[in-house]
């Protein structure tokens, strides 16, 4: 199991690196400081997230673990082009914006995601539960914030 961890961490570092150099690459003026509030913040967070989660949950046996693992590279791919364009663009304030933005993905976002690569739940119920309130907790979170 530790081995699969591993793999999927490299995938998934794979995935930030070619981000990474896509978006060092790519000429983009971003207005860091933009006002939202929080219900339209939850909202977006949520629903941006969830797709692939509910995606990662039903395609979770036989040959639709290639799958997750390339939406698990394609969430590599935008966090790193992410990380690219703001380091670009902003320099230090950049690396800022992105470690209080982002953090909260590589904390809880990522291990949901290998979560649901990696373990057995026992129903898609059980999963998709689990994967919604986890979800709804991080969106209320990142809302507040």
């Amino acid at each position: 199991m530790k081995k699969h961890i591993l793999y999927l961490i490299i995938i998934l570092a794979v995935g930030f690196f070619i981000g990474l150099l896509t978006g060092i690459k790519i000429e983009l003026d971003i207005e860091l400081l933009k006002n939202k509030n929080g219900i339209e913040t939850f909202i977006n967070t949520f629903m941006t997230n969830y797709w692939y989660l509910f995606l990662m949950a039903i395609l979770n046996s036989g040959s639709s673990v290639f799958i997750n693992l390339f939406i698990l590279f394609g969430k590599g791919i935008t966090l790193g082009t992410s990380f690219g364009i703001l380091l670009k663009n902003k320099a230090l304030f950049g690396l800022g914006v992105y470690l209080v933005n982002f953090l909260g993905q590589f904390i809880i976002l990522v291990p949901l995601m290998i979560l649901l690569i990696v373990y057995e739940f026992n129903t898609l119920e059980q999963k998709l539960t689990i994967m919604t309130i986890i979800l709804g907790i991080y969106s209320l979170v990142i809302a507040i914030i």
